[in-house]
């Protein structure tokens, strides 16, 4: 029927939330480690709507251009052209699998550095 409740492994009952309600609460409360995952999962698939619905309005390597203004350059003339590619570079992942490979690592080692470093450092260490 529609009850607001559900039974939880060895937890009892408990109110049922919305994915996108647990989402946003692990975000707020969530440590620095998981807000960065969190941004960057977001991005990519900001990224890829974007790069979709290039593909629909029929706009040749719309998903190439997004990627060619925030990369980071090779030389240092273009870096100086576009200053903003020092920072959103670290957001960006080709496909899937460079994603989900990259945030594992960043999962994994990210652990290890909140507890040698702690929440607030591992932003700096990050960026």
């Amino acid at each position: 029927m529609g009850n607001n409740y559900e039974y939880g492994l060895g937890r009892g009952f408990h109110q049922k939330q919305d994915v996108w309600d647990v989402i946003k609460q692990s975000f707020r409360e969530g440590s620095s480690l998981t807000k960065l995952i969190y941004i960057n999962i977001g991005l990519y698939i900001l990224i890829k709507v974007l790069a979709l619905l290039g593909w629909i309005l029929q706009v040749n390597n719309f998903e190439l251009m997004i990627g060619d203004y925030l990369a980071l350059p090779a030389t240092t003339v273009k870096i100086i052209t576009k200053p903003w590619s020092l920072f959103t570079y670290m957001f960006l992942h080709y496909d899937f699998f460079h994603i989900l490979f990259n945030m594992l690592w960043l999962f994994w080692f990210g652990k290890m550095f909140l507890e040698i470093i702690g929440n607030a450092r591992l932003i700096a260490v990050y960026i």
